[in-house]
């Protein structure tokens, strides 16, 4: 019988819900296996949790995922902060039909989070990070 790894142990820990949810909240914040932090940021419905595991998530395809499929709003604006593919960025940009996201993204791209960049229109944003993303 194989020993589970203490990534492992962490993992069934946030995923149990007898557990407390300080025993869990502390188990997801040590967990660095990043599949099992992607399962987490899609499966578990409790925010400090997810909240918790999509900030530690850096797998640039799972982040992807979120950002452009997500239903959860919390998740889809993290993911976006922690994308580096301008592709993935722009597709983020052209697909996505919720204004928020698309301004988020925008300021995101446009100047790495200066706050000046949310008080532009959706559209003025586009542009703005069509022109950034000729820059990279």
């Amino acid at each position: 019988m194989e020993r589970l790894t203490e990534q492992e142990k962490l993992a069934f820990i946030v995923l149990d819900n007898k557990k407390s949810e300080v025993e869990r909240q502390n188990a997801v914040k040590n967990l660095t296996d990043q599949k099992a932090l992607a399962y987490i940021v899609e499966k578990v419905d409790d925010y400090e949790i997810y909240r918790h595991a999509v900030e530690k998530c850096t797998d640039q395809k799972a982040l992807a995922i979120f950002a452009q499929s997500n239903k959860n709003h919390y998740i889809r604006k993290k993911a976006i902060e922690k994308l580096t593919d301008p592709n993935v960025l722009n597709a983020i940009i052209n697909d996505s039909e919720e204004k928020n996201v698309n301004k988020h993204t925008t300021c995101y791209i446009d100047d790495k989070g200066v706050e000046y960049g949310h008080q532009l229109h959706v559209s003025d944003l586009r542009e703005t990070a069509r022109e950034r993303l000729e820059e990279l």
